[in-house]
């Protein structure tokens, strides 16, 4: 589980991890679990308790861990993820606002991973 203070700076829109005390930051908490590695690259599965400005890159980033492609956040791998950030939102769950009934929407993964070897994948 992570567990951060994050505040934006609009200008420049980029988050930053501060103190909890400073002036307008917010509590965000992640859980990350490790499904499989391709080489140098970890492949992990995220839900976020908290939904925050770039609450997922700078979490990571903050960590070491930059998400391939965010250079934002201090990736420098692009070519090898298709010239774009590594996130993909798998699935979405949201509960109907008047039946309450559990909905669950999936997105396939993106072609440029299941081109570079990331497949078969079995969320947790």
């Amino acid at each position: 589980m992570l567990r951060d203070f994050l505040f934006k700076d609009r200008q420049k829109n980029i988050v930053r991890v501060v103190t909890p005390l400073t002036l307008g930051a917010r509590e965000a908490v992640l859980k990350v679990q490790v499904l499989s590695y391709l080489g140098n690259w970890t492949l992990v599965q995220i839900v976020p308790f908290t939904g925050r400005s770039h609450q997922i890159r700078i979490q990571l980033a903050s960590r070491g861990f930059p998400i391939v492609g965010d250079r934002k956040y201090g990736s420098h791998w692009t070519k090898e993820a298709g010239h774009a950030i590594a996130l993909h939102a798998h699935s979405l769950v949201v509960f109907h606002p008047i039946t309450q009934k559990r909905m669950i929407f999936v997105a396939p993964l993106p072609l440029s991973w299941l081109e570079l070897g990331v497949s078969d994948i079995h969320y947790k």
